[in-house]
C-alpha cells in the first residue's frame, strides 16, 4: 500500500517525497531510542519537527554541493572538496 503511494510520484518529486519519509522515520526512531534508552524526552513536539525539517535541509544542500559524486557510467567516484577559511 505504502509503496504505491511513493512510487505514484514522479521524477524529482518522487526523490523528495522519499527523504522526507526516511527523515520522518529516522527522528521518530531517534526520539523513541532517546526515550527508552537514555530517559530523555523530547521538551517539545516542534523539536521533533524542527529536526525532520533540519534533516531534508542538510539533505537538499548535499544534493547542490556534490552532484559530481555519482558518476552513472562509472559508479561512485571521489571527489576532492578544499575548505578555506580566512578567519584567523
Amino acid at each position: 500500500m505504502f509503496d504505491e503511494w511513493i512510487w505514484s510520484f514522479h521524477g524529482k518529486v518522487s526523490k523528495l517525497a522519499l527523504v522526507g519519509v526516511a527523515a520522518i522515520l529516522w527522528i521518530i526512531w531517534k526520539t523513541r531510542n532517546n526515550a527508552c534508552f537514555r530517559n530523555v524526552w523530547p521538551s517539545d513536539p516542534s523539536s521533533v519537527i524542527y529536526n525532520i525539517c533540519s534533516i531534508v535541509d542538510d539533505w537538499a544542500i548535499l544534493q547542490k554541493v556534490l552532484p559530481e559524486a555519482f558518476n552513472r557510467s562509472q559508479g561512485w567516484a571521489p571527489v576532492t572538496l578544499w575548505l578555506t577559511s580566512d578567519a584567523r
